[in-house]
Formats: structure tokens, C-alpha cells, sequence
């Protein structure tokens, strides 16, 4: 296994690094991007949480119907955690399954990407909760304000006292 490499890390560059790599998965769909201005710098592996976030873009785009909106959001969770969510207007991920979906191997019956190309395993949802918890992270799923769909939600920790970390906007991306 990969050293994990804790280092004060800027949200922005983590969610544009994931989208980037995502950018062919997210084409035939919206994106909406709401990171809350002025958040401190998370205390994680920045390689590993954009892996996190790429695999639940990935997941979101499999699932959900062409058309509708994959959504990533960022803001403050308590004073030493940051809640990040991607969200999705697919089927969505019956309550008493919300645990499983977790296992390795265990997939959501009857449920198949709408592109017989990119099926899963039941591996990325796994995968994702070790990235999480390997940085003291948390990582479960719910049902987005709006009712439809999903919503995976990890709180990860902050860096607390660190110097001003470099802040890129992401107009570009939010205007998708």
C-alpha cells in the first residue's frame, strides 16, 4: 500500500483535479458546483480524496439519467471537519441498503448503468470508505434535500493553524 501523505490541501484544487479526470463521464450531463467561499484547507492526502470524489462522479454517472444533475458540494461540517457531498438525480439507494453498498462486492439487485459498457463490481463505494477512513474521515450516503437520488457525504478534517493556501477559482467549471 501507498504511503498516505497528509498535507494542508485546498478543496477547489481536489474537486477541479477530480472533474478533470471526469470530464469525458460528465459530458451528457449538468454539473453544479457550490464550494462555500473561505474554507481552511483540509489535513489529507490530496491524491487520495480526489480518487474519492472521481470514483462517486463516476458512480453518479452510471446511475443517473443523461440529462441530470451531478452535483459537488463543499462547506463547513464543525469546526474541524468539512463535509463534501456529490449528488445525483438517479434511483437512488434504498435505506436499508445505504450500509452494504459499502461492502466490497455487494451491489444494489436489479440496479445496471444505463451504459452496458460500464458496469461495477461493487468495488468503488469500498474502495472510497478506505480513502475516507485512512485520513479520519467519515463517509455514509442520504437522500438529497431535493428526495431524488443520492447523496454520498464524507466529512473529512481540516488543517488547523496552517498558512493561506493558494485558492484557484472555479468559475470556469461552475459555468458548465
Amino acid at each position: 500500500a501507498q504511503p498516505i501523505h497528509l498535507r494542508s490541501v485546498d478543496i477547489e484544487s481536489v474537486v477541479r483535479s477530480s472533474l478533470a479526470r471526469a470530464d469525458t463521464l460528465t459530458r451528457d450531463y449538468r454539473l453544479a458546483i457550490a464550494i462555500d467561499e473561505g474554507l481552511p484547507p483540509l489535513s489529507v492526502d490530496g491524491a487520495s480524496i480526489t480518487e474519492a470524489i472521481y470514483i462517486l462522479i463516476d458512480n453518479a454517472s452510471k446511475y443517473a439519467p443523461i440529462g441530470t444533475t451531478i452535483g459537488v458540494q463543499a462547506a463547513m461540517h464543525d469546526d474541524r471537519h468539512m463535509r463534501i457531498a456529490v449528488t445525483d438525480e438517479g434511483p437512488g439507494i434504498p435505506l436499508e441498503l445505504r450500509d452494504r453498498v459499502f461492502e466490497k462486492f455487494f451491489r444494489v439487485p436489479g440496479r445496471e448503468s444505463h451504459d452496458p459498457r460500464r458496469g461495477g463490481v461493487g468495488l468503488g463505494l469500498p474502495i472510497c470508505r478506505r480513502l475516507v477512513e485512512t485520513q479520519a474521515g467519515r463517509i455514509w450516503i442520504e437522500a438529497p434535500a431535493s428526495g431524488r437520488g443520492t447523496a454520498v457525504v464524507m466529512t473529512l478534517p481540516i488543517a488547523l493553524d496552517t498558512p493561506d493556501v493558494d485558492r484557484p477559482a472555479l468559475t470556469a467549471l461552475a459555468a458548465r
